[in-house]
C-alpha cells in the first residue's frame, strides 16, 4: 500500500515541526548574563562623626570565675571604649599599665577591689600606670607602692583625662602622682587618701604635676608622712566640699600647697593642721615661684583650723604677681597668717561685736599683711562647734554666725557659693537651702556641746 504522502514530504514536515517546539524553548530560556544576578557588595558602616557616640565596647570580666585572672592580662587586652569589670577581692602583686581611651575599670557587685603591691610594680612607677585618652577607675583600693627611686604611687598618671571615683590609696609612697602634661585633667570624687609618703617630705598623699586641670570634690585626706595632704602644681585647681585634716598624731607638712601659684578656687573645704606637725603653715600659694600667666587664690567657705598651740600659719602666700581673695571662712586656732598675730579672745568678741553692727567683718584678715580682698571672715573659739574634737565642725545656735553669710563675686564663671557641703566619710551631699553661714558646713548642730 501507497503513503498517502512522498517519503520526502513527511521529513520535511517532521523537521518543521521539531523547529516550531525547540526554538520557543530556546527563547525562554535565559541568556547568560540573566542566569544568575551579580553578588551585592556589602556596604561599610559609616565612621561615627563628630557629633555621634563611639561605638559601645566590650565588657572583660576579670577574677572570679571568669577566664582571665589577672588584671595585668585584662590590660593587655582592652581596647578602646572596654569596661573592664573586676571581681571583689585581694589581688597582690597584679599590676598593669593601661594606654587605652573611653576605658572604664571598676570593680564587680558585692565587694571592693583591693589592690596590694606586694613589692611589685608597673614601670618602676606605681600599682597602674594610666597614659590613655578617657579613663575612669571606680571603687578600687590601692595600697603599699613602693618603687627603687621611692617615688611609687597608687596610680602614676602621664596624660589624658582621669576620673577617680569612690577609691582609696594608703600606705603608698604617693597616693596619685601625676606626670606633668600641660594638656591633661584629672578628676577625683568621693575618695580617701592616707598615710601615704615615704618619710622625706617630698612625697605626698596626692602630688599632681603641671597638668591642665585639677579637681576634687568630697574627698577625705588625712596623715600623709612629713608630706602634704594635697600639692598641686596644676594650672587650675577646683577644690571643693573635701576634708583635709592632718588629726592626733598627725606628721604632715602643709594640709593644701599651690607651689605655683596657679588658679586656685577652694570652696567649702575642712582644712586642719594637727598639734604634732613639723610644718607650720596650713595652707602655702607660691612658694616655689609663679609660673602661670594668672595666679589667684579664692578663699571661700571654708573652716580652717590651727591645733598647734604656738607659732602657726594659717595661710602663706608668696610674693609676686598674684590675687588673693577670701569671703566667708572661719579660723580657729592661734595660728597666724603671713606674720599677723591672730587676736586675743577679748579683741575677737570686740571685732565680733563690730562685724554684727557695721555689716563688714574683717577680723583676722585685715593684720594679715597679704595684699588682697579679705570679706567677712571670722575667727572664732573651739566652743562654737559641735564637736571639734571629732572633727564635727557644725556650728551651734549659740556661736551667733547664723545669717552671717554674705554672696561672693562670681570669679570667671566660677560661683564661690557652696552648693554642696563635706559628709563624712569621703562623700559630698547637695545642699537644700541657701548657705546662711560662714564656714565649711551649711547644717547647723542642734544642742549646746561645743566641748573640744
Amino acid at each position: 500500500m501507497n503513503p498517502p504522502f512522498p517519503k520526502q514530504l513527511c521529513i520535511a514536515g517532521i523537521r518543521l515541526l521539531r523547529s516550531a517546539l525547540v526554538v520557543p524553548a530556546l527563547l525562554a530560556l535565559p541568556s547568560p548574563a540573566q542566569a544568575a544576578p551579580a553578588p551585592k557588595v556589602k556596604q561599610a558602616a559609616p565612621a561615627p562623626t563628630a557629633n555621634q557616640a563611639a561605638p559601645a565596647g566590650r565588657i572583660i570580666q576579670v577574677g572570679g570565675n571568669s577566664q582571665i585572672r589577672t588584671i595585668a592580662e585584662a590590660a593587655a587586652l582592652a581596647e578602646d571604649g572596654d569596661t573592664v569589670v573586676i571581681a571583689p577581692g585581694e589581688y597582690y602583686g597584679d599590676v598593669a599599665s593601661w594606654r587605652q581611651d573611653r576605658l572604664t575599670i571598676r570593680a564587680g557587685a558585692g565587694g571592693r577591689v583591693k589592690l596590694i603591691a606586694a613589692g611589685s610594680h608597673a614601670a618602676g612607677k606605681g600599682i597602674w600606670v594610666i597614659g590613655g585618652g578617657r579613663v575612669t577607675v571606680e571603687d578600687i583600693d590601692f595600697v603599699g607602692a613602693r618603687v627603687p627611686d621611692r617615688n611609687g604611687a597608687g596610680i602614676r598618671f602621664e596624660k589624658g583625662h582621669l576620673v577617680v571615683k569612690r577609691c582609696s590609696f594608703k600606705d603608698s609612697e604617693n597616693g596619685i602622682l601625676t606626670a606633668g602634661d600641660p594638656t591633661a585633667t584629672l578628676e577625683i570624687e568621693n575618695s580617701e587618701f592616707g598615710n601615704n609618703g615615704d618619710g622625706s617630705g617630698s612625697t605626698h598623699n596626692l602630688y599632681v604635676g603641671d597638668i591642665g586641670m585639677l579637681k576634687v570634690t568630697g574627698s577625705y585626706f588625712h596623715h600623709a608622712r612629713q608630706g602634704h595632704l594635697l600639692k598641686s602644681r596644676a594650672r587650675e585647681n577646683l577644690i571643693f566640699y573635701n576634708r583635709l585634716t592632718d588629726e592626733v598624731g598627725g606628721q604632715a607638712s602643709y594640709e593644701l600647697e599651690f607651689p605655683n601659684g596657679g588658679m586656685a578656687y577652694v570652696v567649702g573645704n575642712i582644712i586642719e593642721q594637727s598639734a604634732t606637725t613639723d610644718n607650720s603653715t596650713v595652707i602655702s600659694f607660691g612658694a616655689e615661684g609663679y609660673r602661670s600667666p594668672l595666679n589667684a587664690l579664692h578663699l571661700a567657705s571654708n573652716t580652717i583650723v590651727d591645733d598647734r598651740p604656738q607659732g602657726g600659719i594659717m595661710l602663706r602666700v608668696a610674693d609676686g604677681d598674684r590675687q588673693v581673695y577670701a569671703v566667708n571662712n572661719l579660723l580657729v586656732g592661734q595660728g597666724r597668717i603671713d606674720g599677723g598675730q591672730v587676736k586675743g579672745w577679748r579683741d575677737r568678741l570686740r571685732d565680733l561685736a563690730k562685724a554684727a553692727y557695721y555689716q563688714d567683718s574683717k577680723l583676722l584678715w585685715t593684720k594679715a599683711g597679704i595684699d588682697g580682698r579679705f570679706i567677712n571672715n571670722f575667727n572664732v573659739d573651739w566652743s562654737a562647734f559641735a564637736l571639734p574634737v571629732r572633727h564635727d565642725y557644725r556650728l551651734l545656735p549659740k556661736s551667733g554666725l547664723d545669717g552671717k553669710f554674705v554672696l561672693p563675686d562670681d570669679v570667671k564663671g566660677i560661683s564661690l557659693v557652696p552648693k554642696g557641703e563635706y559628709a563624712h566619710p569621703a562623700r559630698w551631699r547637695m545642699l537644700d537651702m541657701k548657705p546662711t553661714v560662714p564656714g565649711a558646713l551649711q547644717t547647723v548642730a542642734a544642742g549646746d556641746s561645743g566641748a573640744k
